[in-house]
């Protein structure tokens, strides 16, 4: 895949305010970052990337990142790319997981 986009295009901090101002049409990928460490990257394809972030928010799926959501919660960062075709989500997603190698994605 040939994907030229940095995670660090558009990193903000994950705070409410932030998952807020995401447009409620945005599907894709979405990435937790934990100063230059990618700690997380999910997908958005059944439900917006704002909703997906929202159950992060108030409580995580994945213990290992909600540990991390509970410790470090100020000091996480939240990246996002919308991709308009939602048959590559996937792809773009397995794609940034080999390339980050987040530390709290489960392995299946």
């Amino acid at each position: 895949m040939n994907c030229t986009c940095s995670p660090y295009d558009n990193l903000r901090p994950f705070k409410r305010s932030n998952i807020d101002s995401i447009s409620e049409v945005y599907f894709g990928v979405y990435g937790f970052w934990y100063k230059k460490r990618c700690l997380y990257i999910g997908k958005a394809e059944k439900q917006p990337i704002k909703k997906r972030l929202m159950q992060h928010w108030n409580g995580c799926h994945n213990d290992k990142l909600q540990m991390w959501i509970f410790a470090k919660s100020s000091e996480l960062r939240i990246t996002f790319k919308n991709i308009k075709d939602i048959n590559k989500i996937h792809k773009y997603e397995r794609f940034y997981i080999e390339k980050y190698q987040p530390i709290t994605n489960k392995t299946k």
